[in-house]
């Protein structure tokens, strides 16, 4: 323990140390928003290990709805949710203290306090609501 003071009146101080990690490419990230009003609107969650689990609203913003939006082809994101809208969810966090700057490709290019290390109640998790436009699917490419 350190102590900052001079003579008889010297105090503990105690340092907090933050760091951030980036996923491993390897990862294999499937998202989806679950329990929303349409596909792309709901609560973030991501696959892993045969279930579905939920990202923590820790330092969530735009910045990320942004890339969570783009990710599943949502068009931009609407706003971000911080409270349990959209259902607290199944599964563990995976995901806390997300940090993007917005113009990754997926979350796992963002830092994060690592995976599955959080600091959250099941009840804190991060929501999204995406632009909700046109959209081709099932076509033989992407513009048909």
């Amino acid at each position: 323990m350190l102590q900052v003071g001079t003579g008889h009146s010297m105090l503990p101080l105690t340092i907090l140390f933050t760091s951030h990690y980036f996923l491993s490419a390897a990862v294999q990230l499937e998202l989806q928003l679950a329990n929303g009003p349409h596909s792309c609107a709901g609560r973030v969650q991501i696959y892993h290990g045969n279930d579905w689990h939920t990202v923590c609203y820790d330092g969530w913003g735009m910045e990320e709805a942004e890339v969570v939006c783009r990710y599943l082809g949502c068009g931009s994101a609407v706003s971000t949710q911080w409270t349990t809208q959209y259902g607290e969810g199944t599964g563990s966090i995976m995901l806390d203290d997300v940090n993007c700057a917005g113009s990754e490709l997926s979350l796992k290019q963002c830092p994060s306090s690592g995976w599955k290390l959080h600091n959250c109640a099941s009840w804190q998790v991060a929501g999204v609501h995406c632009e909700v436009g046109l959209r081709l699917v099932n076509g033989p490419h992407s513009c048909a």
